[in-house]
């Protein structure tokens, strides 16, 4: 996957993605940003991500982590490689209907506004935890994967789901925003490995002045904190 473009830094801008181009991040393995996740559940047209019980929406928080604990070990190319995208269901995402949909429940479903979705530049990721259940994200850097929102009944897909009838009629809230603790250990270690990355970057001559690696780093650790 090619680097996405680098954009120019708006100062009075909030959460914008620095997406930086050229050589490729230093460090290897796989980091998780939450910074644009949306933990509760909604309901927006034929999509659905409440759960079944109180049970299921419980495990699926301790699933959520525990494969994050487990993808966090690996570099990318190893994600990428047949045996581990089969293992984790990792894909990308290339049907616009598909892209199309994400963006709508972006947008119309958790309100986020459509600057801030197309910034994303239409590339969408999902994989798999628990029992069929599915993450959405978009990747930043190479290693930096953003998760977006999750769709536990796997309606984003909705012409390869099961029962899609009865999953929209699942009830039960999820408890994502009750349990941020553990976002919130995330956060400061991807902190602390994009400091290194960008320190990495610098020795590069990545930057041409001190006051432009700071800034750069304190806008791009919006999008990890």
């Amino acid at each position: 996957m090619p680097y996405k473009k680098e954009v120019k830094v708006n100062k009075e801008k909030v959460n914008t993605l620095v997406k930086v181009g050229g050589s490729k991040p230093s460090f290897e393995k796989i980091v998780f940003s939450f910074s644009f996740f949306q933990p509760e559940s909604i309901t927006y047209k034929d999509f659905n991500n409440f759960y079944p019980s109180l049970e299921d929406a419980k495990k699926s928080v301790s699933d959520f982590f525990e494969t994050l604990k487990l993808m966090s070990n690996l570099a990318p190319k190893e994600l990428f490689s047949l045996n581990m995208k089969k293992q984790y269901h990792y894909n990308e995402f290339n049907d616009n209907k598909i892209i199309d949909r994400i963006e709508s429940i972006l947008v119309n479903g958790y309100n986020m506004t459509q600057e801030k979705v197309d910034e994303f530049e239409r590339t969408y990721f999902e994989f798999a935890f628990g029992n069929g259940k599915r993450a959405i994200g978009t990747r930043i850097f190479e290693n930096i994967f953003q998760i977006l929102f999750i769709d536990c009944n796997h309606l984003v897909c909705l012409n390869s789901t099961r029962n899609p009838k009865i999953k929209s009629n699942y009830a039960f809230p999820s408890l994502f925003q009750k349990d941020m603790l553990a976002v919130d250990l995330i956060k400061k270690s991807n902190r602390e490995k994009v400091f290194e990355l960008f320190i990495e970057e610098a020795k590069k001559g990545r930057y041409e002045t001190v006051q432009e690696l700071i800034l750069n780093y304190e806008e791009f650790v919006l999008d990890v904190s």
